[in-house]
């Protein structure tokens, strides 16, 4: 049976939990991405989209990526439950690498976020 949540999206009712369609971040092929590497499993470096799919990094880039580095990368391969990038710059923890992860949490859709991060990068920019 469906009814409407929040949002007024139509969902189904299954076993008297909600069932919501996913929605994916709008990414394509050839992307250009800002990423903060994390660790994954067996200590390998990984990223997540705000949608929570991960990111892979291409086996065939000659970069070597380490979790905490923040990663310039593009998108290869784009699947419903993980994404490949081809990693063309890796910053490391530099002042480059975190100016760049600052413009990207203050355009992401937290509003919380987005006002510290702009103080913050209105601070930085104005030491720089």
């Amino acid at each position: 049976m469906g009814i409407e949540n929040v949002n007024n999206e139509k969902v189904e009712e299954i076993e008297g939990t909600e069932y919501r369609p996913q929605r994916f971040e709008d990414i394509n092929l050839g992307d250009e991405l800002v990423i903060l590497a994390r660790r994954g499993k067996d200590d390998k470096a990984i990223g997540r989209l705000a949608d929570g799919r991960v990111i892979l990094f291409s086996k065939e880039s000659p970069l070597k990526v380490n979790p905490g580095d923040t990663v310039l990368g593009d998108m290869v391969h784009i699947t419903r439950t993980y994404t490949i990038v081809m990693p063309r710059k890796v910053l490391g923890d530099t002042t480059e690498a975190l100016i760049l992860n600052l413009k990207n949490v203050s355009e992401s859709g937290y509003y919380q976020h987005q006002v510290l991060a702009k103080a913050l990068l209105h601070l930085v920019e104005k030491n720089i």
